[in-house]
Formats: structure tokens, sequence, C-alpha cells
């Protein structure tokens, strides 16, 4: 699994632990999420590098970001530079084998779920 799957994991993980499950299940969701959490902070601290190489600064020295949330770089350059390190970044390959958590309809009860989460939660969560 790499870095950009468990980026797109870790919010459906999140929602996943609102469902009252048996405990065995229960631990089973949070040793997965805290497996994640882990991985995605790493991914999130390697981000962060990057955005302190190649982003322009404020006069405080800050990276600076635009009204949009988007970070405005030091040059076009830089930006190609950092699309090329972030997307390397998120394709690298990570070691979380886990295998995945059987969940049944009846485990969600009333609770919905959507095909998009589905999705994301694919490897992680064994829908039945």
């Amino acid at each position: 699994m790499n870095y950009m799957n468990i980026a797109n994991s870790v919010p459906a993980l999140r929602e996943i632990t609102q469902l009252r499950l048996t405990y065995a299940k229960a631990r089973d969701i949070y040793k997965a999420c805290k497996l994640f959490e882990e991985e995605y902070n790493f991914f999130l601290q390697e981000e962060k590098k990057l955005v302190e190489e190649y982003a322009a600064r404020t006069k405080d020295g800050n990276p600076a970001v635009a009204a949009n949330g988007a970070i405005t770089f030091k040059s076009q350059e830089a930006k190609q530079e950092y699309v090329k390190k972030f997307t390397e970044l998120g394709l690298q390959e990570c070691d979380i084998n886990i295998k995945p958590i059987k969940l049944s309809a009846e485990e969600f009860g009333n609770q919905m779920i959507s095909p998009e989460m589905m999705t994301r939660l694919e490897g992680i969560i064994d829908f039945e």
C-alpha cells in the first residue's frame, strides 16, 4: 500500500471508528486506525518538508499560502519539483500488512455507508 492510499483511507477509517461493534471487531479497527494514522502522520511530515523547501516565504519567514489555501511557490521550477517529489512520496510503498477486517451488514445496523467510503476502505475492511 502506498502513502496516497493511506491518505485516502484515513478519513474513512476515522468514520468507521464511530460504529458500535463487538470488542474484537472494535479492537481490530482501532489497531488498523492507529497503524494507518502513524503512517499518515509520517506522510504529512514529509509533505511539510517539501513545502518548507519549495514554497515562497512571507515577510515572517513562513511558507506563503494563497487566499484559497494553495501553496505559493518560489518559482515555476520549484512548483514542478515539488509536484514531482510529492508524487514520488505519495507512490512510495510502506509496510502496512493487515488482514482485512470482516464487517457484515448487520454490524452496520442502520448506519449509512457510501460506495466511495467502501472504495477507500478496500483492503482494510472486508464488507460481507
